[in-house]
């Protein structure tokens, strides 16, 4: 079994669950996701820390993410795909500080195959990025900021109105603080 401990900088680690020893070889995770469907993750780890190919798919075999990692950053292409296989996400990421990559190229689908025309990033690092459902709702929209993503706002179920936003405070990775909006 694994477990999880963290680098003398922070980052997190998977280790051996009894001798806390880094993991290396790779992880195989089954879920049921949304919807009630089975997802498994496959995921490759060298001393505790993602490095290369972590790919998602659906019990069908559809993929439903594949990205690469070095040092547990992402790297390089990153495409997230629909349940039909088109495509949702197309990004591409570098090395970035010590603790991060950033991004910096940034297509978005709609589940009909559509071109979203407003996510984007730019060369400076700023730029809008739509995440939606598989019915083409808009379930995120995050807003980045020199590279980083500085906020994230979701709409309330039935999709009419902004319920609560994440302002990341940039502290440690996935640090936030959630306001309601309603």
């Amino acid at each position: 079994m694994l477990g999880y401990d963290e680098d003398p900088e922070g980052l997190p680690l998977e280790v051996h669950k009894e001798s806390r020893l880094p993991f290396s070889g790779k992880k195989v995770m089954a879920h049921t996701c949304w919807r009630g469907h089975a997802h498994f993750t496959y995921t490759t780890y060298k001393e505790g820390k993602r490095n290369g190919l972590k790919i998602s798919f659906l019990g069908n075999g559809i993929i439903t993410q594949k990205n690469y990692f070095k040092d547990n950053l992402i790297l390089g292409l990153n495409e997230i795909f629909y349940q039909n296989g088109l495509k949702s996400e197309r990004a591409t990421y570098q090395p970035w500080k010590k603790r991060k990559s950033k991004l910096v190229s940034l297509e978005v689908w709609k589940p009909s195959g559509k071109r979203c025309p407003y996510s984007y990033i730019d060369q400076r690092g700023d730029g809008v990025q739509y995440s939606y459902d598989e019915d083409g709702a808009i379930i995120s929209i995050s807003f980045y900021e020199k590279f980083d993503c500085r906020a994230q706002v979701f709409p309330d179920d039935e999709g009419e109105r902004l319920e609560s936003a994440w302002l990341f405070t940039g502290k440690r990775l996935f640090d936030h603080k959630e306001i309601k909006l309603l």
